[in-house]
């Protein structure tokens, strides 16, 4: 028995999302502030100053492992 798989089908890795998750990873664990779309949506620096309806969430030092 054999699978093809169309060419394209896998995501890659290194994609803009990939390291969108790396960066929300990496500052999470710093301990930085992250803001939050009413949504549930990561504002990122640019959307946080255009939306003034986002709230912060900082995880407290020793809760992520």
């Amino acid at each position: 028995m054999r699978i093809f798989v169309p060419v394209g089908k896998f995501a890659s890795e290194e994609d803009d999302a990939a390291e969108r998750r790396r960066r929300l990873a990496k500052a999470l664990m710093d301990g930085e502030e992250i803001s939050v779309s009413p949504t549930g949506n990561v504002l990122t620096e640019e959307e946080k100053d255009l939306s003034s309806s986002g709230q912060s969430i900082v995880v407290p030092e020793g809760k992520l492992a």
